[in-house]
């Protein structure tokens, strides 16, 4: 007898539970088809749903296999379409990420380690050799952050950080007028974090998204006058 929707649905929720535990790959179709009773259809179709959610990941040839969800994309793909819409929402998001990165600082601080103080070091000299020409430096930007980020605790907190500063970092038009102060705010977070100097930190940081609220306000403008 084949599953109504909702059980089919526990069964795979089953399913890819019990396969997130081992890393292994989802049985192929033909055999999960057989074991729940349904159509090679209906089976995609419940699989799609999460495949969708990124919790499934599909390589052709290859079959389906079960990973940790990333809310990176999904949160950037459908606030990037709101914020097309309703740019004030800007604000809403610095205004999170203002809490949740300053919640974070003590961690960051705690767990960064050498190797990755030296990666933000090169990432920082580059950003100067850039501001000397005059050029932004957004990928030598996202690469520091996503560093610091990644010693935020969890990876729900790591996972909202990264995309809350790609909402703003990609909607934000309007650049640093002295790209030269940006990149020595953040050789001057690396000489905090190597010092566990967790007050500098927290100024340095503030005087960061400070910029950032200053920049969004000229976008703002820059999008009233269009």
């Amino acid at each position: 007898m084949a599953l109504k929707e909702n059980e089919l649905n526990r069964q795979i929720a089953a399913l890819i539970t019990e396969h997130l535990r081992t890393g292994d790959k989802l049985p192929p179709e033909k055999e999960l088809t057989a074991r729940f009773g349904v159509s090679r259809t209906a089976l995609r179709d419940a699989l799609n749903a999460y495949e969708a959610q990124g919790i499934l990941t599909s390589i052709q040839g290859s079959g389906r296999t079960v990973k940790m969800p990333d809310l990176t994309d999904q949160i950037i793909n459908t606030w990037g379409i709101v914020l097309e819409a309703k740019p004030d929402i800007l604000f809403d998001i610095l205004e999170l990420r203002t809490s949740m990165e300053m919640a974070a600082l003590p961690r960051m601080a705690e767990r960064i380690d050498t190797e990755q103080l030296q990666f933000m070091g090169a990432q920082v000299e580059r950003m100067k050799e850039k501001a000397k020409r005059g050029e932004t430096f957004m990928e030598e930007d996202r690469a520091f952050h996503m560093t610091m980020f990644h010693n935020a605790g969890n990876v729900l907190t790591e996972q909202l950080l990264i995309a809350l500063w790609s909402l703003l970092n990609t909607q934000i038009a309007t650049r640093h007028p002295d790209l030269m102060v940006v990149a020595c705010q953040h050789e001057d977070l690396i000489k905090a974090l190597a010092r566990q100097d967790l007050a500098g930190l927290q100024q340095v940081t503030k005087e960061q998204l400070a910029d950032v609220r200053y920049r969004v306000i000229n976008y703002m403008v820059q999008k009233s006058r269009l």
